[in-house]
């Protein structure tokens, strides 16, 4: 159940999936007591019809409609909040650890660099993971193979650009930055655009333009990428060794971007830029296209999070905490 308007994606990927308008599009005419007591009515019917053992919330913090159901199934369901723990410290102090008592269990998704401070909470067990992402190394196309996919050159360097959905902040100003000092260095630009995406799309000046899922399946055709500094963003890049200079979205509500892609900069094949500057920015190409890269990339030489935290629901919903292998915050 979601209130993406990526829909279409979780249909394709052969998933049952249910829709609520997003209270940013449900106009102004639809106030937030109504938008969240719309949200409780459609989930408690959800889960009417399919009698789950668990319902997991995957969200920065549960808001109101969803705490009513929270509580209404308080001992006929097990709630589990999947929750990133690199939030900005206004936002962290303020509702973090109120909101993780409402759930039985609460599974952190770790960054790909550095292991997240997390305050265990008597009310909640805490439990750890690796980076979560998508597809595995042996998924992505071949490098010419993915050339062929996205009908250019392939004998030209390629650049990947991908800034955000632009629903935070505007980003065409400076992808326009970026893709034209990528062409004037050479590279042939392509810019992925965000299903998520509730902005008009116009000309970008890039040689190609897509908006598929996951464009990580790409990723093996790009020498260099210029990416905001968001969770999946980040864990594809490092997961996948791709030589990426990061320009993180400061505007962010709780998501510390900043803070994540300064932990992987010190790897010398990831940059980070905070304010766009045309000489500094090709600076920061070379730099990583030159610099010494290890076979496979850095820091996800383990196993997939998201196998790990599938692993935990499918025991929480059965009762086998005993069973459990990941790491328990303590």
């Amino acid at each position: 159940m979601t209130t993406s308007i990526a829909l279409p994606i979780v249909h394709r990927a052969g998933f049952i999936c249910h829709h609520i308008p997003p209270a940013a599009l449900a106009g102004r005419s639809v106030s937030q007591a109504d938008w969240n007591r719309l949200f409780s009515r459609s989930l408690e019917e959800v889960i009417e019809l399919y009698r789950p053992a668990c319902l997991v919330f995957d969200g920065s913090f549960p808001y109101v409609g969803l705490r009513r159901v929270l509580r209404r199934y308080r001992r006929r369901i097990e709630r589990v909040w999947v929750k990133r723990g690199l939030n900005k410290a206004a936002a962290k102090g303020e509702k973090g650890g109120i909101y993780a008592s409402r759930f039985d269990k609460v599974i952190f998704p770790q960054e790909v660099s550095a292991r997240v401070d997390v305050a265990a909470d008597d009310d909640a067990a805490l439990f750890a993971v690796n980076p979560i992402y998508l597809l595995g190394r042996e998924e992505l196309l071949e490098r010419a193979h993915a050339r062929r996919m996205l009908s250019l050159d392939a004998e030209r360097p390629f650049a990947y650009v991908q800034l955000g959905a632009g629903n935070i902040n505007e980003v065409e100003d400076l992808q326009g930055q970026v893709i034209r000092a990528l062409k004037r260095r050479g590279f042939l630009v392509v810019v992925a655009r965000s299903p998520i995406s509730l902005q008009s799309s116009g000309p970008t000046g890039a040689d190609r333009v897509i908006m598929d899922y996951p464009n990580s399946r790409y990723y093996e055709a790009f020498d260099v990428a210029v990416m905001a500094g968001g969770y999946n963003s980040v864990c594809e890049a490092v997961a996948y060794g791709v030589p990426t200079i990061f320009i993180p979205n400061v505007s962010t509500g709780s998501d510390d971007q900043l803070k994540r892609v300064n932990q992987v900069r010190r790897e010398g094949y990831y940059e980070v830029m905070t304010t766009y500057d045309d000489k500094r920015f090709t600076s920061l190409v070379d730099r990583v296209m030159t610099a010494e890269r290890s076979p496979g990339g850095y820091g996800l030489a383990c196993e997939n999070g998201a196998e790990q935290a599938a692993a935990l629901v499918a025991r929480f919903s059965r009762g086998e905490e005993h069973m459990i292998e990941a790491r328990r915050v303590k």
